[in-house]
């Protein structure tokens, strides 16, 4: 069986990868789906999507490509920001199994997506620096924020070191397929007025602009559809 070489939590600074601090790791794999969760955010429940997803190979690397795949498509498909994710992998001398859960919060149509590498060398410190080097060759040409991040380092044998990193992404590009219509949008925000006592003053046009992926001119033109004049 595989020893778990002490796996590290990470820091990244200006989109460059420094290992930074030891992580505490559990030895035990489990595997659920989860569909969403609730979290109170001033008294009031607010929807938070969580997709969590775990793949089986005969390899490290190969598991974590088709999942990083699969995970990647379902966010292709979901609205909001990437605020954490959680991630195990584990291996035998004949699978392993990676699982990767990703939270996301609010709504914006923002692209978002995770990375993953998974390196072999000779020792921990020739399999983390190939790893390091992959994944910020990635983020050399990565405009947006850090969500999350996870390292760890395995050894099966003597001279047989894997290093995996899985990087969640938040980009600062629009997200095509989760961008509401107009009907939806003024929907939305009649709904959003309504609790605010139809007080137009009190919305910020930029920030509702930038969640609906629109121009602010639009967000004037949806309140005067809706009968507020602009202010």
């Amino acid at each position: 069986m595989p020893v778990n070489d002490n796996p590290r939590s990470s820091l990244f600074c200006n989109n460059t990868l420094v290992f930074d601090r030891p992580a505490i790791s559990c030895p035990y794999t489990y595997s659920c789906t989860v569909n969403f969760i609730f979290t109170p955010v001033n008294q009031e429940v607010r929807f938070m999507p969580v997709i969590s997803k775990s793949k089986s190979d005969n390899e490290v690397g190969k598991a974590l490509s088709a999942l990083i795949h699969e995970i990647n498509e379902g966010l292709g498909q979901t609205g909001g920001l990437i605020s954490n994710i959680e991630c195990d992998v584990t291996a035998g001398p004949f699978d392993a199994t990676v699982s990767i859960s990703v939270f996301i919060d609010g709504d914006a149509p923002r692209e978002k997506h995770i990375i993953g590498v998974n390196e072999k060398g000779y020792s921990r410190e020739n399999s983390m620096a190939k790893a390091e080097k992959q994944v910020n060759s990635a983020l050399e040409a990565f405009d947006g924020t850090i969500a999350g991040s996870y390292v760890t380092t395995m050894s099966s044998l003597p001279g047989r070191v894997y290093t995996t990193i899985i990087v969640a992404l938040n980009g600062e590009g629009l997200n095509k397929n989760t961008v509401v219509d107009s009907e939806v949008r003024r929907k939305r925000i009649k709904k959003g007025l309504e609790l605010l006592g139809n007080d137009p003053t009190v919305i910020n046009v930029a920030r509702l602009a930038n969640t609906f992926g629109v121009s602010r001119t639009m967000i004037y033109k949806d309140l005067e559809y809706l009968g507020f004049k602009r202010s």
